[in-house]
């Protein structure tokens, strides 16, 4: 299935959807941050919602630290189909050698 990005405003919601929005709203810039980090992209913002939903009481901001810091190790949810590098490898080798190095 392909998706496309999502706009800030509709990855808000996602978060919000999936979080709450006392939680969001707490944070708003370090929400913005993660959406920016994102990049819209669902899976990445999916990666995130499930961790920050896995450790309720862990702050965003502890998040958005590690995923500015090890960006594609912080969006790893522990299972394949929830690792954002390993989905990247599946589409890189999906593509011819000149799609690829676009991508």
């Amino acid at each position: 299935m392909s998706l496309d990005v999502l706009h800030s405003a509709d990855a808000r919601e996602f978060l919000t959807a999936r979080l709450g929005a006392a939680r969001v709203d707490a944070e708003p810039e370090v929400v913005a941050d993660l959406v920016s980090w994102c990049g819209g992209l669902p899976l990445a913002l999916s990666i995130v919602a499930a961790r920050a939903a896995m450790e309720p009481d862990f702050p965003l901001a502890a998040f958005a630290e590690e995923l500015r810091e090890q960006p594609l190790d912080a969006l790893d949810a522990g299972e394949i189909g929830t690792n954002l590098r390993a989905v990247f490898s599946w589409s890189v080798a999906a593509l011819s050698d000149e799609a690829a190095r676009a991508f």
